[in-house]
């Protein structure tokens, strides 16, 4: 039997050779963000996920993309997040570059226009594959008031900016669930995040109309998205919020 690490070839006289097997590289495995990339370049969509899942605390302060030109909008400021799935660099007339580029979310895809000192203050982040946080307000375009734009304000990198938006974890119990094993879970699940994070707890007592919010003093927790998976599968959804 011959080696595996060889392959045995014949050349019609019965003489033959060995030719060695290539060797498969050691590589590291594809994180999830890399292999969804590769999901939508070879199939057109993601499979296994979608690349924002790792910000959806992130992506629960934005407007999805769209319900950003509803009318009741106008003139309001807010924010969108997403990735930057392609970018264009142009010259205007007057030699000056500006930037068009699309932002994909969950729900849709937008475009915009950088021109200016917008295109200086932001196009370092107009990269594709970029996951951005963008403050901004919704108005009229220029010289044609009665169309809708969204103007950039303020560019963030999504993984950026959670300790600036949340403060703390809370999670709501109705007093007739509370019990000596589940308040063990709990610890045992924050026992496993420590971090900056206030935890508190809030008690509702339905029958009686009212509700105790307690800060757990035994320690603070980091804000990650397993231990909002773990609360979330142990007490519900709706019951754990990030402030």
């Amino acid at each position: 039997m011959p080696r595996l690490d060889k392959i045995h070839c014949s050349l019609g006289g019965g003489s033959g050779f060995d030719i060695a097997r290539p060797k498969i590289p050691v590589v590291e495995p594809w994180g999830d963000i890399q292999k969804l990339k590769f999901e939508k370049e070879v199939v057109g969509f993601y499979i296994s996920g979608h690349p924002l899942d790792e910000f959806r605390m992130e992506m629960s302060r934005c407007v999805p993309l769209d319900q950003i030109m509803e009318p009741q909008n106008h003139h309001k400021e807010f924010a969108i997040g997403g990735v930057v799935s392609s970018v264009q660099i142009r010259q205007s007339k007057n030699g000056n570059p500006f930037a068009i580029f699309k932002i994909e979310d969950y729900s849709s895809a937008t475009e915009m226009a950088l021109f200016g000192q917008d295109y200086v203050n932001f196009s370092k982040f107009l990269q594709v594959g970029l996951f951005l946080f963008i403050r901004g307000k919704l108005q009229g375009r220029w010289g044609r008031q009665d169309e809708l734009e969204f103007k950039p304000l303020q560019m963030e990198l999504l993984s950026e900016i959670r300790n600036k938006l949340f403060k703390e974890i809370k999670i709501s119990l109705g007093i007739q669930s509370i019990n000596a094993d589940l308040v063990n879970q709990i610890n045992d699940i924050t026992d496993r995040y420590p971090g900056t994070f206030d935890f508190k707890l809030k008690v509702i007592d339905p029958s009686e109309n009212i509700d105790v919010q307690l800060l757990m003093r035994k320690g603070k927790v980091a804000l990650s998205n397993d231990l909002a998976k773990e609360l979330r599968e142990l007490i519900g959804n709706e019951n754990v919020v990030f402030a």
